[in-house]
């Protein structure tokens, strides 16, 4: 298997987050049960039935610089925004039949089989995508200098597709802001929410920095654990979405400390 070959059998690389997998969100007592069998258009590896041990890695950078990181597993996600060392990152909970069906898609397309070329000029932005079933992980992606080769372009945009359903872009009737400081700029730090099967969208707000507005389904209460520094600190606080409009997060140069405030209710 060559690198411009079949798709690479690789280790992610994902900017922002890192480290061994999560499985915050709410865990599934249902196994991934497969869709009726068809046959693939192409030979593929990927048995009919998905591997107990299944991921789907999803990656975009943007053009104005942005990294967004989808992983999905039957036991939870988590959505990550990145602009440079400033992270956000929220764990949710996924329906395993969701997921059952995202992996057909990846299996009828022959995801382990795309080849990727490269491109005479790096893109800036574009995407990726790493499947690992069971012992085996495939790669392929449409970024940087890679891209799949022009009989794979439409297997690799239908894959990319069919993951970018569970980006959670929805809004609701229950909004958490996360506000970043002009002080952070440069700085490393990172919050992980932990929102269960609440989560409905997270939007970008316009800025250097990536200030969100998460939208929930209902008032709950929201773990936030902020972690700054090498090596990292961290604090853990509670948000009464519903109640509180969400937090600020500022640099504190004096005492090198990070500060989480609540937001101020917004005038009426």
């Amino acid at each position: 298997m060559s690198i411009h070959g079949r798709a690479v059998v690789c280790l992610w690389l994902a900017v922002g987050c890192s480290g061994p997998s999560d499985n915050s969100g709410p865990a599934s007592t249902n196994r991934i049960e497969p869709s009726p069998q068809a046959v693939p258009a192409r030979p593929t590896l990927l048995p009919a039935t998905p591997p107990v041990s299944l991921e789907i890695d999803y990656r975009m950078r943007t053009e104005e610089g942005d990294d967004i990181v989808l992983k999905l597993t039957d036991q939870g996600a988590r959505y990550g925004l990145a602009h440079g060392k400033v992270r956000v990152a929220l764990r949710f909970g996924i329906d395993p039949t969701a997921l059952a069906s995202i992996y057909d898609t990846l299996r009828m397309e022959s995801f382990d089989g795309i080849q990727t070329v490269q491109r005479p000029q790096p893109s800036p932005r574009g995407t990726s995508l790493r499947l690992t079933a069971g012992p085996a992980r495939y790669s392929a992606s449409d970024m940087g200098r890679n891209e799949p080769a022009p009989e794979w372009t439409a297997a690799y945009a239908h894959a990319v597709e069919a993951v970018e359903t569970l980006r959670p872009t929805a809004t609701g009737p229950v909004v958490v802001r996360i506000r970043w400081d002009e002080s952070m700029a440069g700085q490393a730090v990172a919050v992980d929410l932990q929102v269960g099967d609440d989560l409905l969208g997270v939007h970008r707000q316009p800025g250097p920095l990536p200030n969100v507005d998460i939208h929930l389904a209902r008032a709950r209460t929201v773990d936030a654990l902020v972690r700054f520094g090498s090596p990292a600190t961290s604090t853990r606080h509670h948000i009464e979405a519903g109640r509180d409009l969400g937090v600020r997060i500022a640099h504190d140069p004096t005492t090198t400390a990070v500060t989480v405030t609540p937001l101020p209710a917004e005038p009426r």
